[in-house]
């Protein structure tokens, strides 16, 4: 079987509720599109399709996924299983149950080299 997933991302961890009708229509237009290109291998089992609407991390709870999320109007229109955020979405991105703990450690490891360059950026704007 091959998987198909269609992405809605907010870099942020504070989505936007006002938007997220629109976001779920805009998904459901390109996922109808999808639907109709693969419509003979999803009849016969060999393509499957889902959507999701994720964020890199959850504001609410850093270290959970999405069983601590509290944004109600985003929850309004996307189903349980449609959303990845926190550490779902890192698990789900890294096809792994541990892709959280994958994500923070390789930032806790190398996280210098991300300070060591800011700094260099703001040094270059004092001279």
């Amino acid at each position: 079987v091959t998987y198909l997933s269609l992405l809605e991302l907010k870099a942020g961890g504070d989505l936007d509720n006002k938007k997220a009708r629109s976001e779920k229509e805009a998904i459901l237009e390109q996922y109808a599109i999808l639907v109709s290109e693969y419509a003979k291998q999803i009849e016969n089992g060999t393509v499957e399709i889902s959507i999701f609407f994720a964020t890199a991390y959850n504001k609410d709870s850093l270290d959970s996924g999405s069983e601590n999320w509290k944004q109600g109007s985003v929850i309004n229109f996307f189903a349980t299983d449609e959303l990845l955020i926190g550490k779902d979405f890192w698990n789900f991105i890294c096809d792994d149950k541990n892709g959280w703990k994958i994500i923070t450690s390789a930032y806790k490891e190398n996280s210098h080299f991300i300070a060591n360059s800011l700094q260099k950026v703001i040094e270059s704007f004092k001279n």
